[in-house]
C-alpha cells in the first residue's frame, strides 16, 4: 500500500464534501462583501439623504442599509455553519481512513496504539481545518477585490498602496509563522507521546500492579505528560 503525503491527506480531507465546501465558500465570501458594503451604503444613506434633508432618501436607503444587513447576517449564518460542517466531515473522512488503513489486511501502521488514537483525534481535527483555509481565503480574496473596488473609486493611488500591501503583509505573515510551524509539529509529536504511555499504562494496569511498577509507570506518564504541556505552551508563545 503507498504511503500517503501530508498533501493528499489534506487533499483528500477537503474533498469530504465538495459541494458544501463550495458552498461555505460563496456564502462566507457574501458575507464579507457586505461587510465592506455597511460603510459604503451609510456613506450614500448622509450624502444624498441626510446632506439634502430629502426624507424620501432617507427612507429608501435606510431600506438599502436593512438590507445589506439582511444580506450580511443570513450568509454569516449559514455560511459559517456549512463551514464548521466540512471541518468536521474533513475530520470524520481522516479518521476513517486511519482506521481503515489500521484495519487492512495487509498490516497495520507503525507507532503504538495510543499514537493512533492521537493520529485519529486531535491530528484528523487539525487536519480537518484545511476546509477553514479554503473557504476562508476565498472569502478574504472576495473581502479584498470588494474593497479594492471601492478604494479605487474614492483614490486610485490608497486603492493601488492598499493592494500592493496586502501581499507584501501576507509574505512577511508566513515567514514569520515558520518558526511555529515547527513548534506546531513539536505540540503534536509530544501530544501522540503522552497519549501512547497514558494507553500502554491502562492496558497493562494489572501488569503494573502485579509487579509493583505503579510509581515508575506514573513517573514515565508525568515526564512524557510535562513534555507535551511544554511544547504546547511553546507554541502558544
Amino acid at each position: 500500500m503507498e504511503r500517503a503525503t501530508a498533501r493528499d491527506v489534506l487533499r483528500r480531507g477537503a474533498l469530504a464534501r465538495p459541494r458544501e465546501l463550495g458552498l461555505a465558500a460563496l456564502l462566507v465570501a457574501l458575507h464579507q462583501l457586505a461587510e465592506a458594503a455597511v460603510p459604503v451604503a451609510v456613506g450614500w444613506v448622509i450624502d444624498l439623504a441626510v446632506v439634502d434633508r430629502d426624507s424620501g432618501a432617507l427612507l429608501r436607503w435606510l431600506g438599502v442599509v436593512v438590507a445589506v444587513f439582511a444580506v450580511l447576517s443570513t450568509s454569516a449564518l449559514f455560511g459559517y455553519w456549512w463551514g464548521a460542517r466540512t471541518e468536521k466531515m474533513a475530520a470524520h473522512r481522516i479518521r476513517m481512513d486511519v482506521a481503515e488503513r489500521v484495519l487492512h489486511p495487509a498490516g497495520g501502521v507503525p507507532g503504538r496504539s495510543g499514537e493512533l488514537v492521537s493520529t485519529a483525534g486531535s491530528d484528523a481535527d487539525r487536519a480537518g481545518e484545511v476546509c477553514r483555509v479554503i473557504w476562508g481565503g476565498i472569502a478574504t480574496l472576495a473581502a479584498l477585490a470588494g474593497g479594492a473596488v471601492v478604494l479605487l473609486d474614492a483614490s486610485v493611488v490608497l486603492g493601488l498602496v492598499v493592494l500592493g500591501g496586502v501581499p507584501l503583509v501576507l509574505l512577511a505573515s508566513r515567514l514569520l509563522a515558520r518558526p511555529l510551524v515547527g513548534r506546531a509539529e513539536a505540540e503534536q509529536g509530544s501530544l501522540a507521546a503522552a497519549t501512547a504511555v497514558a494507553t500502554d499504562v491502562i492496558s497493562g494496569l494489572r501488569v503494573i500492579k502485579g509487579i509493583g511498577a505503579e510509581r515508575a509507570a506514573a513517573e514515565s506518564y508525568r515526564t512524557a505528560s510535562r513534555a507535551a504541556l511544554r511544547a504546547r505552551l511553546s507554541a502558544a508563545t
